[in-house]
């Protein structure tokens, strides 16, 4: 190992013993847990939300275990239990349980959103389906409204220039509704 990576292990070695000594401090002295203190801000923001993900996500207390999984395992979860248990394990006061529940409903929303990016991902290009068609059409509207058939879907970076269809096979679905 190379000296400079030493030197920058080292120091992340350090900055993590140095942040856990802060939020040891900190605890002590606010008789907070760290996202309690991030709930007493003001306001409710998308900061707010990554703040909180960002807390759980170090969080190294065992009691957070079910809920780390639960919000950073890209599906849907129940989020009144998964409040209701972050609240317990860093002693949240009912006082924050609204902003908590917000911060928690829309972490639930990227998970909700992310299982139907892999479902469409998933789902091969049907040209006998009806919506797989019109999903196709639509978005040659969007890039060409003069022509469908034609070798014009060459410039717009398909391998194959008048069946367009054959270019979804790695990212089925979602490979047509990017381009809307």
């Amino acid at each position: 190992m190379s000296l400079a990576k030493k030197g920058r292990k080292a120091v992340r070695a350090f900055t993590r013993l140095m942040r856990r000594i802060v939020k040891w401090l900190l605890r002590k002295l606010t008789a907070q847990s760290e996202i309690g203190r991030i709930l007493r801000s003001d306001g409710y923001s998308s900061e707010l939300v990554q703040a909180i993900a960002q807390s759980i996500a170090r969080s190294s207390s065992s009691e957070m275990e079910r809920v780390k999984r639960a919000v950073f395992g890209k599906a849907p979860f129940d989020v009144t239990s998964t409040c209701d248990e972050l609240m317990a394990a860093k002693a949240i006061g009912d006082e924050h349980k609204p902003r908590l529940t917000w911060c928690l409903q829309v972490l639930n929303i990227v998970n909700i959103i992310h299982e139907k990016v892999e479902s469409l991902q998933h789902t091969n290009y049907d040209p006998d389906e009806p919506t797989h068609v019109a999903l196709l059409e639509t978005l040659w509207t969007s890039l060409q409204p003069d022509a469908r058939r034609t070798n014009g879907w060459a410039p717009l970076g398909f391998q194959n220039g008048d069946k367009p269809e054959t270019d979804f096979r790695g990212m089925g679905l979602l490979g047509e509704t990017a381009g809307l």
